[in-house]
């Protein structure tokens, strides 16, 4: 029996016709899963690898391939799949936007005149037609507290991107 440790994490062991006789192993009995022809394959492999010290890397399962030759010799490969870990990826956003609508001018006066003591003025004031929208980047909790007394809070997709694109940005630049 000659065994050779091969690339990619398999085992290839060769047997001759007299060691194929000894070890009563029929290649096509292997070919239809039969039940002694799969003991003799363990037991050759378990011996050569106890051999030359054969250890797979992180197998997940193990694929044996029997390849009989014309002159009764066999090359058996015992190869095994890699286990590949699995990444837990996790997004974050760089800002938390929230922009929040206002039906009228008093509306949004009055809820400035209340942000001002807290010293956390918006982003971006955007108007149109009588109405107005307010932008905070990462808003502290009491100034969406204040927010939610005067106004209504925006969370239909692209929100944010069709007020900065068909508002009129006034006081500060456009966030986008």
């Amino acid at each position: 029996m000659k065994v050779e440790i091969g690339e990619n994490n398999c085992l290839l062991v060769f047997l001759d016709k007299a060691e194929v006789r000894s070890v009563h192993l029929v290649p096509e009995q292997a070919a239809q899963n039969d039940e002694v022809a799969r003991r003799i394959i363990a037991c050759i492999y378990r011996d050569a690898a106890r051999q030359v010290g054969f250890e797979p890397a992180a197998a997940a399962g193990q694929v044996t391939e029997l390849l009989p030759f014309a002159d009764g010799s066999v090359l058996l490969c015992f190869s095994f799949k890699k286990v590949r870990q699995k990444l837990k990826v996790r997004a974050r956003c760089k800002h938390h936007y929230a922009l929040y609508h206002f039906g009228s001018r008093a509306d949004l006066s009055a809820f400035l005149g209340a942000a001002r003591r807290w010293a956390q003025l918006p982003d971006a004031v955007y108007e149109s037609e009588g109405a107005y929208r307010v932008l905070y980047r990462n808003p502290a909790q009491h100034t969406e507290n204040l927010l939610k007394e005067y106004a209504q809070r925006l969370s239909l997709p692209f929100a944010l991107q069709r007020t900065a694109e068909y508002w009129h940005a006034l006081d500060t630049e456009p966030m986008y």
